[in-house]
């Protein structure tokens, strides 16, 4: 069963599956420029895509521990999304193991993390103040997590949910409210509700850490 069922979703939405973590994150105006990966070569397979810069909504879904010809193909859902939608390839990650690359992505820098296990309590700014700033709203969930807001705990704690980790947002209430426990059905209400973006870190079995594809 899918995450985030097929059935149901609004019309306008994108979903970033992401095998391999994303190295580095530029996000401006709601563009988003990848890393390529030298020697890349692309998938031998017809796959389309749409560049366009004017989507109302964002999921980010992150998986971990693949690589594209692990998903693309055997993971058949996955691979319904990026023919329907797009498929964005040549990223890669900045580094081992999981947690710099989560702070990476919503900060555009380890800022000298390394390893997991880690409560750096960066004060930086993030994709957050990007979002609020230009006006629109965010939500990230985690599965499994008990809590809620900045007392969430999430299974991994700050390595795969690394909202916790910058105090630009757990000292700001306003922003710890939109850190909330859930899966696919609390996604598909705050879409429904219209939240610009949306984030949900899975369980390490349905992210693919520690379960098959």
């Amino acid at each position: 069963m899918p995450l985030i069922p097929p059935t149901g979703r609004p019309h306008a939405f994108l979903v970033i599956a992401a095998s391999i973590l994303v190295a580095a994150l530029a996000v401006v105006a709601w563009s988003v420029v990848p890393l390529v990966a030298p020697g890349d070569s692309a998938v031998p397979r017809t796959i389309h895509s749409e560049a366009t810069n004017n989507f109302d909504q964002l999921v980010v879904v992150l998986m971990e521990n693949h690589d594209l010809y692990d998903i693309y193909g055997p993971a058949t859902y996955m691979t319904q999304l990026a023919d329907q939608y797009g498929l964005a390839q040549h990223w890669q990650s900045v580094t081992n193991p999981s947690q710099p690359n989560y702070i990476a992505l919503i900060g555009g820098s380890t800022f000298g993390v390394s390893g997991d296990g880690n409560s750096p309590n960066l004060n930086h700014p993030s994709i957050v103040d990007i979002i609020e700033n230009s006006g629109h709203t965010w939500k990230a969930f985690a599965q499994d997590a008990s809590g809620s807001g900045c007392g969430l705990n999430p299974p991994r704690g700050e390595d795969h949910f690394p909202f916790l980790s910058y105090t630009t947002i757990t000292g700001n209430p306003s922003r710890c409210a939109n850190l909330l426990p859930g899966t696919g059905t609390e996604v598909i209400a705050a879409l429904n509700a219209g939240t610009n973006f949306i984030w949900l870190t899975p369980n390490d079995c349905n992210n693919m850490h520690s379960c098959s594809v």
